[in-house]
C-alpha cells in the first residue's frame, strides 16, 4: 500500500482510498469523469469512422451506377444524341427503348419500342439521315413531293447495300442498355 496526496487538500492518504479521509473528497468520481471523457471521444471516433465508412461506399455506388450509362464508342454517343433530340416527339418519352441500333455511311437504322397513346408498347424501325427521323411504318407521310421521296428511297437502298455488303456498324447490347438507362433518366 502506497501513500499518495489527496488532490485537494494535499494530505497523505493510501493509493487504495476511495476518498480523503481528512476532505472527503471523492476520488472515484474523477475516474469515471476521466472514464465518460474516454467513452466519449471513443464513441465519437467511432460516428466519425461510421459516417467516413458511408460516405466511401456511397462514392463506390455513385461509380458503378454512372458505369452503367457509359458508353464505348463514339457511334452510340452519336445515336444516343439523336434520340435524346427526338424522345419527345414520342407519346410517352420516358418510355422509350431501343432494341437494335445499326450504321452506315452516316445512315442510322434503329428499332425503337415505346409506349402508344393506348399505354401498350409498340416497336417501329426508324431511318436517321442527317437530322431526318423517319418512322418507316408512317414513311410515305414525311415528304411532299416525289424528289423527297426519291431522294429517301436512295438512302434506304444505300443502307440496304451497306448491309448486304457488311459494312454496317452495330451497336453492341452494353451500349444499348447504357443508351436506354441514359434516355429513362432524361424522363425521370
Amino acid at each position: 500500500m502506497a501513500l499518495i496526496k489527496c488532490k485537494e487538500c494535499n494530505q497523505k492518504i493510501s493509493d487504495k482510498a476511495k476518498k480523503c479521509p481528512h476532505c472527503g473528497y471523492d476520488f472515484m468520481k474523477i475516474e469515471n469523469v476521466k472514464n465518460s471523457k474516454k467513452k466519449k471521444i471513443v464513441i465519437a471516433l467511432c460516428i466519425l469512422f461510421v459516417i467516413f465508412l458511408i460516405s466511401i461506399i456511397s462514392m463506390i455506388i455513385i461509380k458503378i451506377n454512372e458505369k452503367k450509362y457509359e458508353l464505348s464508342d463514339e457511334n452510340a454517343y452519336e445515336i444516343y444524341e439523336i434520340l435524346e433530340r427526338h424522345q419527345s416527339d414520342f407519346k410517352d418519352p420516358s418510355s422509350v427503348i431501343v432494341e437494335k441500333a445499326s450504321t452506315c455511311n452516316n445512315i442510322w437504322d434503329v428499332e425503337i419500342r415505346a409506349k402508344n397513346s393506348y399505354g401498350a408498347y409498340t416497336s417501329a424501325k426508324y431511318l436517321i439521315v442527317n437530322d431526318l427521323f423517319l418512322n418507316m411504318d408512317k414513311f410515305d407521310e414525311y415528304f411532299d413531293t416525289n424528289e423527297e421521296r426519291l431522294k429517301a428511297i436512295s438512302f434506304l437502298l444505300e443502307q440496304k447495300q451497306c448491309i448486304e455488303d457488311g459494312k454496317s456498324i452495330y451497336i453492341n447490347e452494353k451500349d444499348i442498355n447504357a443508351i436506354n438507362e441514359r434516355l429513362k433518366r432524361n424522363y425521370k
